[in-house]
């Protein structure tokens, strides 16, 4: 008696395991997706209790087709093949969209602050004359540099022609920096009247160099730099 019992009671299982493991293919079809992978563990669980119950099926004397369970699980693997690369499919069309967005977001800033105007000289001679255009204003997005290579023994003298730049807070919209590359990397100027204490005017070597930065906006006349080498 206890014999004949041991196949029903597994029947009765597999059948439990079939009807919960039929309603996977719905829960992973929602947007939830912890549910979804609750489900999937649920629906493996079921699959590796079934084999479990064949083999032991195998093992008893009863005459009940096994082919219908075979065809069953299956089935159930070929619905979790599917569902597993239906889930890759839209992890892997998320992933595309987001690099796609944050490119597209990178080309836009990129060329909003792309410098327009460029210009890196390196200079020989006594005397000369620096500024970011030829005629004012300067324009946006305007980066110059120069490097001032004097003769040995003298150092460089200064005189503004004119100076206009943006006047934003520490110069930190539009700027130039003249300053002596041995000593220091420079303090920013802007406004209207450059400090007669810069120490710019304190440059003993025949080296210097000149930055001028513009960002978008709000510009002004510029600048014109004349220099000459005097004894240091």
């Amino acid at each position: 008696m206890c014999f004949k019992a041991v196949p029903i009671l597994f029947l009765l299982v597999v059948a439990v395991a079939v009807a919960v493991v039929k309603g996977y293919p719905y829960f992973t079809k929602q947007d939830h997706h912890s549910q979804d992978v609750e489900q999937y563990d649920l629906a493996m669980s079921v699959v590796i209790n079934q084999i479990a119950l064949l083999k032991l099926l195998n093992k008893s004397s009863s005459h009940v087709s096994r082919e219908p369970w075979l065809q069953e699980l299956q089935m159930m693997k070929n619905n979790a093949i599917s569902e597993i690369q239906d889930l890759y499919m839209n992890v892997k069309n998320q992933l595309q969209a987001m690099v796609d967005e944050a490119r597209n977001e990178f080309q836009t800033v990129n060329a909003q602050t792309s410098i327009a105007v460029q210009e890196q000289s390196v200079l020989n001679g006594s005397s000369g004359s620096l500024a970011p255009t030829t005629v004012p204003p300067y324009l946006d997005r305007t980066f110059c540099s120069w490097e001032v290579r004097l003769p040995e023994g003298t150092k460089p003298e200064f005189s503004w022609v004119y100076f206009g730049i943006e006047d934003c807070d520490s110069c930190s919209c539009d700027y130039v920096k003249v300053w002596d590359p041995a000593v220091s990397t420079g303090d920013k100027m802007c406004g209207f009247a450059p400090s007669a204490l810069h120490s710019m005017y304190k440059i003993n070597n025949n080296i210097f160099r000149v930055l001028f930065y513009a960002d978008e906006g709000g510009n002004d006349i510029g600048f014109r730099l004349n220099y000459r080498a005097i004894r240091s």
